[in-house]
């Protein structure tokens, strides 16, 4: 089958070497044009749980990645998903299958919501996180770092889902199941509520370039901040009617810790484990916080808004971060505007 993965960066390139060893064909493609350009006729090599050398096509623009692809997977961070859209609506054909991994902000309701507005039946499959984690790792290397047992997927139109879940199925496994609802992607997306916190307390870390943990860097006292945030998200979920599990008990199913222990020790654990593995970032133009804040954080604000439930923990870290950065990442969005009405009033054509 041959699919098209629209990105360059640590995931695109994950799952491009998932798909290639499986025995698709893959074309991808990079919105600036520079993140393929080192990939161009070279050999791709992944480490970790995938370990796989192979080629792939580099399509120097969106229609030719698109042309004869029976699947197309965004893979991109958050921030290019608005340009995307803007070009994926024009350009996918019926017939063609469209996965968001992961998303943020709905924008897998928004691709779908245009896409229904142009009179085209292109179904769109949100994941609430990626089916792997993985990063470059110099100019043709790809690091996995793991590879999900499981990953919650909802369909656009509803009446859809069924027929694709089993589609991409076929492309990854069975490790893709059907989430409870809709809205339930948005709420169960985690990495906000983790990076958010670590990002913070390690800020001069990141700032200064130096070489870190990323689960070392969660001690005691920044596992708290992190269940605070959480709690806060829990809230606004539970307002929309949208019951998500918490992030404890989120590490007790992926990594098989027993209940009730504190999240501090499983991430200390984590780091031993994993050999103080994944570093932490080592710019400030990481995306825990370019994605995470305004994609993340700024959304959760947004909907316990229209809830009147308050989130002064998430509001708060929007506040110091856009000091910090001299900008405000509130503006950064660009799916809080009216085009929203596809989640706080359904279409019903997406129904």
């Amino acid at each position: 089958m041959r699919i098209a993965i629209l990105g360059t960066g640590g995931i695109a390139l994950g799952y491009a070497a998932m798909l290639s060893k499986g025995g698709h064909e893959v074309v991808l493609f990079s919105l600036s044009g520079e993140g393929g350009v080192c990939l161009r006729g070279k050999t791709i090599k992944s480490t970790g749980p995938i370990e796989h050398s192979f080629k792939l096509e580099i399509a120097d623009n969106l229609e030719l990645a698109l042309q004869h692809a029976a699947a197309v997977i965004i893979a991109t961070t958050a921030n290019y998903h608005r340009p995307l859209i803007d070009l994926l609506v024009p350009a996918l054909s019926e017939g063609q299958h469209v996965l968001v991994s992961a998303e943020l902000s709905l924008s897998g309701s928004m691709l779908a919501d245009q896409l229904c507005q142009s009179g085209k039946a292109v179904p769109v499959t949100s994941l609430g996180t990626t089916l792997l984690t993985a990063r470059r790792a110099g100019k043709s290397e790809v690091v996995i770092g793991i590879v999900r047992n499981a990953c919650q997927a909802a369909t656009e139109p509803a009446s859809k889902q069924g027929v694709e879940i089993a589609f991409w199925r076929k492309v990854f496994g069975p490790v893709l199941e059907p989430a409870p609802a809709r809205l339930w992607i948005t709420f169960s997306n985690l990495n906000p509520t983790v990076h958010a916190a670590n990002a913070l307390c390690n800020f001069t870390r990141i700032e200064n370039g130096e070489s870190w943990s990323n689960y070392a860097g969660i001690t005691s006292s920044v596992a708290n901040l992190i269940e605070a945030f959480d709690c806060e998200r829990l809230s606004v979920a539970k307002a929309y009617g949208v019951h998500v599990v918490s992030l404890k008990d989120h590490y007790h199913t992926s990594f098989g810790f027993p209940h009730g222990m504190p999240l501090a020790e499983m991430t200390s654990a984590l780091h031993e484990k994993r050999k103080g593995r994944p570093r932490g970032p080592t710019s400030i133009e990481t995306r825990y916080i370019t994605e995470d804040i305004p994609y993340g954080f700024v959304f959760i604000e947004y909907l316990g808004k229209q809830k009147a439930v308050a989130t002064p923990l998430h509001t708060a870290a929007i506040d110091l971060f856009s000091a910090l950065y001299r900008r405000s990442f509130r503006i950064e969005n660009p799916f809080i505007d009216n085009d929203l009405h596809n989640v706080l009033l359904p279409n019903p054509a997406l129904s």
